[in-house]
């Protein structure tokens, strides 16, 4: 799971989230303010079909109002 924007730096947020899904690691290495300009650069490079391992591992799910990428 990957948080993005300010409330992701709040620490009770994080421990909810880990709560609510034991299974699932919180990824920390991409700070939340670049977690956007990441996925829409990787998105732009699905759309135009750009050949990148980084964009080949990824796939983009369309299933609500945002985007999820599952790597």
């Amino acid at each position: 799971v990957v948080l993005c924007g300010g409330s992701s730096r709040i620490p009770r947020l994080q421990q909810l989230i880990k709560d609510l899904f034991p299974a699932v690691e919180l990824l920390s290495s991409i700070p939340p303010d670049e977690v956007t300009p990441i996925g829409a650069a990787i998105e732009a490079g699905i759309l135009v079909g750009k050949e990148s391992t980084s964009v080949d591992d990824s796939v983009m799910i369309e299933c609500s109002a945002k985007d999820i990428l599952v790597k």
